[in-house]
């Protein structure tokens, strides 16, 4: 099946692969914790709420998932990197994750009609003649037969590929990215800056930091909040899920068509296009005419029958839209460079254009959809507005059951856990959490950091039920059952975590010191920044280029180092600057600046990137979401070939 898309990422969603490059970060970690074993030699490899996942469509994807990387290794890919990659392992994730995105554009109420489905078939290039025209019914018959794929299961990927790119429409337009956040993303991508420094390690230090006991009682004293043991509050709680909630919610064909015809100026748009494409930027290694010759590598790839998702991401220099097979959505006029809009507004769909010169590069462009000015067709919106409408409706069922329960046990009484327990025996959509002890400040486990709640629950008395209270996952009743008090320790109590604290400032401030009266030497003329690095017996360290992210080989993730180099012009020594290691001074040896004109140019194409990065925090949030909701398990047939594959023993099937 995953040859089947990555053959046809036209029609399918590139928010597979977002979900397939993100879950393959946590497979190797999550993998036994999310699920259960069910069954002997099913001929299913995962059940996703009421849904199966076939053993055939994972042993698809495991075969197509090794097939790519062994184009990938070459010679190099040998049966311990195979276990070492755990390929079934991610094979499984990835059908489950995909089986989860189209169970969430069912219940958006996504469709795709047959028409829609014979249109895709009829628009892929492989099945068009000279002329454009559909090849003919025995043509698609020896295609499928190339395939060995039965004309209803190819259709059938065509059909839920349409719908995830509705989803993916839908997701996308939930999303709002400030021009804040667009030129913080640009800068950081374009502002660098490259140093060389040295670093004191504080450890190195440690004979001279010791404190005594006497030390130890002053920073106890002077540090109190530090060691101070806080209020902390038992609790339970009931939880009234929005997950769950909306399984008794309804939005109907009516409703959303009755919303679509009272609101037209929302869904009225300028004319506009969707596209595609891969970037080939010219560099100092790369001129023009290497950026074509790139490209037309690129471009003959595809009409040799690649996907062009899989080329772009292989090819493309387009950060925002390489990991998403070179799609750039639907955009109007005036949000691209002139060369690009003109050629994008002009082609036909469906045919490849390139290369296209712009002060980016040279782009290969493919058009894969238009739409006029004027009122969008129903039919486009319409997964939109029911999400809208469900997710309101959700919001506001979920509010009122809260309050119901609130006035059924009447809140500021007094209340037992065995009452709250008879609540989630009759209603499907509350639960009964009972988390550990827990501060105000502290995150607050089963809800994370929901600062009003911590508020309602250190303000009510023991045994008392407290106002419901809306948290991420819907709304929150909470009964406190203990408080303990907050009180100072005695040394004695912490006299460990206070040495450790009082010895570790002293290090720290001993590195800062003797880096701050290096630095006054520079200042001061008297010594050069490699003199002050032969004094302190330092190796010097280049850095290499970085940008304002924060991350600076040798020095890791040092966001402060980061921005001072940044402010600094090219020559200018800083310092000291601390880190988890020690104290640093450091020299700027290059830098490029901000430019506001470029960022004019870019803005765009930087939106676009910031969106994608936005749209894959959405999905992932999504999808460990989903599965926390959907009872979600695992065929012992498929466990045991994955156990037998990380054992690194012939897998059978």
């Amino acid at each position: 099946m995953l040859k089947v898309f990555r053959d046809n990422l036209k029609y399918l969603s590139w928010v597979l692969w977002i979900v397939v490059a993100v879950f393959i970060l946590f497979v190797f970690v999550d993998y036994g914790s999310a699920g259960r074993a069910i069954g002997g030699n099913a001929n299913w490899a995962a059940r996703v709420g009421n849904e199966e996942v076939s053993f055939d469509e994972f042993r698809y994807a495991h075969r197509s998932l090794e097939q790519r990387f062994r184009q990938a290794y070459g010679e190099q890919f040998t049966a311990e990197l195979a276990t070492q990659l755990q390929l079934p392992q991610q094979a499984l994730q990835q059908v489950v994750d995909r089986k989860i995105m189209l169970l969430e554009a069912e219940a958006l109420g996504i469709h795709v009609s047959d028409e829609e489905v014979r249109d895709a078939i009829y628009e892929m290039p492989w099945l068009q003649d000279d002329q454009g025209n559909f090849v003919g019914k025995e043509e698609y018959r020896k295609f499928l037969e190339r395939r060995r794929q039965p004309a209803d299961a190819f259709e059938k990927d065509i059909r839920e590929g349409l719908k995830l790119d509705r989803l993916t429409d839908v997701l996308t337009a939930s999303l709002y990215i400030p021009d804040e956040q667009v030129e913080r993303s640009y800068r950081e991508q374009i502002e660098r800056a490259a140093i060389r420094f040295v670093q004191l390690p504080a450890a190195s230090l440690q004979d001279e930091a010791k404190a005594t006991r006497e030390e130890l009682k002053v920073y106890l004293e002077e540090n109190p909040e530090d060691f101070h043991l806080p209020e902390r509050r038992k609790i339970a709680f009931l939880l009234v899920d929005n997950g769950r909630v909306r399984n008794e919610v309804v939005v109907d064909d009516a409703e959303v068509r009755e919303y679509y015809d009272a609101n037209p100026d929302e869904f009225t748009q300028e004319e506009q296009v969707q596209a595609r494409h891969i970037l080939v930027r010219t560099t100092d290694e790369l001129d023009l005419e290497g950026a074509k010759a790139k490209l037309a590598e690129a471009r003959a790839r595809i009409e040799a029958g690649e996907g062009f998702a899989q080329v772009a991401g292989d090819v493309s220099d387009d950060p925002g839209s390489a990991g998403r097979g070179g799609h750039l959505g639907f955009f109007g006029r005036g949000r691209m460079t002139p060369e690009f809009e003109k050629a994008a507004f002009e082609a036909p769909v469906g045919e490849l254009i390139g290369p296209i010169e712009t002060p980016f590069g040279v782009h290969l462009l493919e058009v894969t959809g238009k739409l006029p000015d004027g009122l969008q067709e129903f039919e486009r919106v319409e997964a939109r507005i029911r999400s809208r409408l469900l997710s309101e409706r959700v919001v506001s069922a979920t509010e009122e059951k809260a309050n119901a329960v609130a006035e059924q046990l009447q809140v500021g009484s007094t209340v037992t856990v065995e009452q709250l327990q008879e609540l989630t025996e009759t209603e499907d959509a509350i639960s009964l959490n009972q988390p550990d002890p827990f501060g105000q400040e502290d995150l607050i486990p089963g809800l994370g950091r929901a600062p009003e709640f911590s508020n309602e629950v250190f303000s009510i008395e023991a045994g008392t039920l407290g106002q419901p209270i809306k948290v991420p996952r819907g709304y929150a009743l909470p009964l406190v059952l203990e408080v303990m008090e907050p009180r100072a320790p005695q040394l004695s109590e912490v006299e460990a975590k206070v040495r450790q604290a009082a010895e570790r400032a002293n290090r720290q401030q001993l590195a800062m010191d003797r880096i701050a009266a290096a630095k006054a030497d520079i200042d001061a003329g008297t010594k050069t920044f490699d003199q002050v690095a032969e004094e302190l017996e330092l190796t010097i360290e280049e850095s290499g280029e970085f940008g304002g992210g924060g991350a600076i080989q040798g020095l890791g993730f040092s966001p402060r180092i980061s921005e001072a180099a940044m402010s600094l012009d090219q020559g200018a020594i800083a310092g000291p600057y601390g880190t988890t290691q020690g104290a640093v001074l450091f020299e700027v040896t290059e830098r490029t600046q901000y430019d506001p004109t470029a960022f004019a140019e870019a803005k765009e194409q930087t939106r676009r990137s910031v969106e994608g990065q936005e749209l894959q925090r959405l999905l992932v949030s999504l999808l460990q979401q989903r599965r926390l909701e959907l009872d979600v398990s695992y065929s012992r047939r498929v466990q045991d070939m994955i156990t037998q594959s990380n054992e690194g023993t012939p897998a059978a099937g």
